[in-house]
């Protein structure tokens, strides 16, 4: 056996004397490497030098607020700053401790918010920083994203300020002199699903594939944007605009990758449950399965 096996999770959770985060979700990223050759094994680990990670490192505790920990006041800015600061939109966190992906000859490491960064695999050195925003058209993305058997590349991005809905992604199979960078510029919206409810838009940390279709499933974990549009100059963390909605129970979403197409069907659970990560998705006798994790 040789190859190289990558890994991304939290690493970090105290900051000074006096500062723990709230929250596993909200540890500082580490990438981890086994480089395997035959029976020798060489373990290397790196912090990710996010810039959430840098700022909380300096000032020994969180300044951009995590999923379930709200950042402090910068030190290093004035009053005037601070105030400003407070008045602005929330940063979201570029804190990619949830998953590892490859796009075309590079790598990635993400997680639920817009941001995702380029890693360097020979020595763990953090790279470039992405937004979906600029990328995709889309607020923030599942944290997994999906490669099918030809090569492309497939997400569930999610919109807020130009509707609530939740946009299927597909990025190009690789190709020969073409960079990650060429490919996530030849990116399209394949579908554009909307939100069941109003003012509600389902959490989304991955979705499923077959190889004709797209599943995605809005569960009744949900954003409250009106509670979200309330409190957000306090910076609460994410999860205090989260709410357990259990009388909505969940709705299944099959999209044709080919057309983009949405089948006219509705998929409603008996019981309402809630999910991280889907375990299987297949096509057998002209239907499709899916099975998630609970």
């Amino acid at each position: 056996m040789k190859g190289t096996f990558l890994r991304t999770g939290p690493g970090k959770f105290d900051l000074g004397h006096d500062c723990t985060l709230n929250h596993w979700l909200d540890g500082y990223a580490i990438l981890s490497k086994f480089s395997i050759d035959g029976d020798m094994v060489k373990f290397e680990k790196k912090f990710l030098q996010s810039d959430a990670y840098q700022k909380a490192i300096k000032a020994n505790k969180p300044l951009i607020t995590e999923f379930g920990t709200s950042k402090h006041a910068d030190p290093s800015k004035s009053f005037f700053g601070r105030l400003v600061s407070a008045v602005m939109p929330i940063e979201l966190s570029d804190n990619n401790q949830q998953s590892l992906f490859q796009l075309g000859q590079d790598v990635y490491t993400s997680s639920e918010t817009c941001f995702f960064r380029q890693i360097e695999p020979s020595s763990l050195a953090t790279g470039e920083k992405f937004d979906t925003n600029k990328c995709f058209g889309t607020n923030i993305a599942c944290a997994h994203p999906l490669v099918d058997e030809t090569g492309a590349m497939y997400n569930v991005g999610s919109t807020v300020i130009t509707g609530t809905k939740y946009n299927i992604i597909r990025i190009p199979p690789p190709a020969s002199n073409v960079s990650s960078k060429d490919l996530m510029k030849k990116s399209h919206i394949v579908a554009s699903i909307p939100s069941s409810w109003t003012g509600l838009m389902s959490y989304c940390h991955s979705f499923a594939m077959t190889p004709s279709y797209i599943i995605f499933c809005e569960q009744p974990y949900v954003m409250n944007l009106a509670k979200a549009a309330l409190t957000y100059l306090k910076s609460p963390p994410f999860k205090d605009w989260l709410e357990w909605r259990p009388e909505l129970k969940n709705r299944f979403f099959i999209v044709e990758k080919e057309t983009g197409a949405v089948i006219k069907s509705e998929f409603v659970s008996k019981d309402p449950f809630f999910f991280l990560h889907t375990i299987n998705a297949y096509e057998e006798n002209d239907q499709v399965k899916s099975s998630e994790r609970k």
